[in-house]
Order: C-alpha cells, then structure tokens, then sequence
C-alpha cells in the first residue's frame, strides 16, 4: 500500500495522472484506496508542525496559524481533486484500469 500524501510517483500502462516522487512503476491495474481528504490534510498540517505521526494540534495552534492552515487546505483541495479527478477519467476510458 501506498499512501497519496508520501507523493509518490503512480503510473499505469496508459500513462494515467502521476504524483512526483521518489519512485515510479507500470501497472496494468490498480486498487485506489480513497482517504477522506479534509481528514488527510488535517492529518498532513499535524504532522508538519510536530514533525510526528501521532502529536495531535491544540486548538491555540490552529488559530495561531490559521491563515496558514486556509493556504494549506487551498492548495491541497486543488491538488487532491486533481489526483482523484485522473483516476477517474483514467477508469472510463480504460474499463479495466481501476
């Protein structure tokens, strides 16, 4: 399994979306496991300012960086929709694909 926020390079036969990253391999098919975004960029905005995987943000720090939080989700909602959106459009017009 690979997770979407490690931006890893994804790609199919038919050159469907990609992510850069450090690594990229041909697949015929592949299984896409669809987190909830909203809860993987909150996950992500965590895991930048405690540099863990498992400190969670008080709520102060929301608000101290709440203008950059809003950037963030911005920018990310642009990016999920257009990973997701490539899969998508890579599914209908290769059956088999997804």
């Amino acid at each position: 399994f690979f997770e979407t926020h490690l931006n890893l390079c994804l790609s199919t036969t038919n050159k469907g979306p990609e992510r850069r990253g450090f690594c990229s391999f041909e697949a015929s098919k592949i299984i896409l496991l669809v987190r909830n975004p909203w809860d993987a960029m909150d996950s992500y905005f965590n895991m930048m300012l405690t540099n863990t995987h498992t400190k969670t943000l008080s709520d102060a720090v929301y608000e101290k960086f709440s203008e950059f939080y809003s950037e963030l989700v911005t920018a990310e909602i642009e990016t999920w929709t257009n990973f997701y959106r490539g899969y998508l459009n890579m599914a209908k017009k290769n059956e088999n694909q997804l």
